[in-house]
């Protein structure tokens, strides 16, 4: 997988005066779910032979750092925790589907815990060739949709406003 793409949704979104600064938390995985996952003859890995959940959480930072919001002072920190991850390859389409769990804090104080969910679908192949790239491309598109998710939410755009 690339490194994390910017996104013009989500840097616009947290691109406003209200929104603090964020520093990143913790972000996790549930069981089983940070491990590379297999697309035919092919093993999807994250970047830098990371984590799913480092991913999420890079993707995440790379947006927040665009927007000029990313602080790693900021007493408002946001952590997360992939709760889905999948690819279902077949013959003629593929999908996969994430979803992760967000929590915004400030300090101890928990403002915001809520679960983000994006699915993707895809023409496939019988071929490897075509349909691994193309399972991959729809797969890793899910982390930026998904923080673009969480920039759009209104309850989100309460919980980080200053």
């Amino acid at each position: 997988m690339a490194a994390p793409p910017a996104s013009f949704a989500a840097v616009r979104h947290l691109n406003t005066k209200t929104h603090a600064a964020m520093a990143i938390g913790l972000f996790t995985a549930l069981p089983g779910l940070d491990k590379p996952i297999t697309v035919r003859a092919a093993v999807i890995r994250a970047p830098g032979g990371g984590t799913f959940s480092a991913y999420l959480a890079d993707t995440l930072r790379e947006q927040l750092r665009l927007a000029g919001k990313l602080d790693a002072q900021s007493p408002v920190s946001i952590s997360g925790e992939l709760v889905e991850s999948r690819i279902d390859e077949g013959v003629a389409a593929g999908n996969a589907i994430l979803a992760a769990r967000f929590t915004v804090r400030r300090g101890a104080m928990k403002l915001y815990d809520k679960t983000q969910r994006a699915e993707a679908h895809w023409t496939s192949s019988l071929i490897g060739a075509i349909a691994i790239p193309a399972a991959e491309r729809g797969y890793s598109g899910l982390f930026g949709a998904i923080v673009e998710q969480l920039a759009a939410d209104p309850d989100f755009q309460r919980a980080t406003a200053r």
